[in-house]
């Protein structure tokens, strides 16, 4: 488990990195795009399209952050009405609802990426299938993420039984 969770580790310091630089890009983007609309007179085609996929990119890549956190308003919620192995017991079956929906999201990300492959973006000319990758590469990281607090959880059960973390 020691492994699991520094290849855990290691994905969630990649998807910060990824999402913090898109995130930067896409205001830096966002402003040139302002700045030339409204003191040059000229709109840069292009950019509108790109913070668009940026943004799609942030948020498939910044869910396995917030699952990690354990900072999903819902979950958190609905846990603290729960104590010791109950609360346990319910975050197990949390992540397994989680980790089932996130293997869906896989399935149908990369069946509309195979779908997409030759097909162009508008403005920018390229595969629309780079902009859905974000869908199963973020919902790997996620099931990862899962995988990890679901043996978690188990292990909870079995050493502690009666303690939540």
């Amino acid at each position: 488990m020691n492994t699991l969770g520094a290849v855990r580790r290691i994905l969630i310091k990649f998807s910060e990195t990824i999402v913090i630089t898109m995130f930067l890009f896409m205001v830096t983007v966002s402003f040139i795009q302002v700045i030339s609309r409204y003191m040059f007179n000229y709109s840069l085609s292009w950019s509108e399209e790109l913070a668009r996929y940026l943004f799609v990119w942030i948020v498939f890549l910044g869910v396995p952050i917030v699952q990690d956190r354990n900072a999903h308003l819902g979950v958190d919620l609905l846990l603290s009405k729960f104590q010791g192995r109950a609360k346990v017991i319910l975050q197990l079956l949390i992540n397994i609802a989680i980790g089932i929906f996130t293997l869906v999201l896989i399935r149908t990300g990369m069946g509309l990426v195979l779908m997409t492959m030759d097909q162009p973006s508008a403005a920018l000319k390229i595969p629309m299938a780079y902009i859905y990758f974000s869908i199963p590469l973020g919902a790997g990281i996620m099931l990862l993420v899962c995988f990890h607090d679901v043996l978690k959880s188990i292990t909870n059960l079995s050493l502690r039984g009666d303690t939540a973390k």
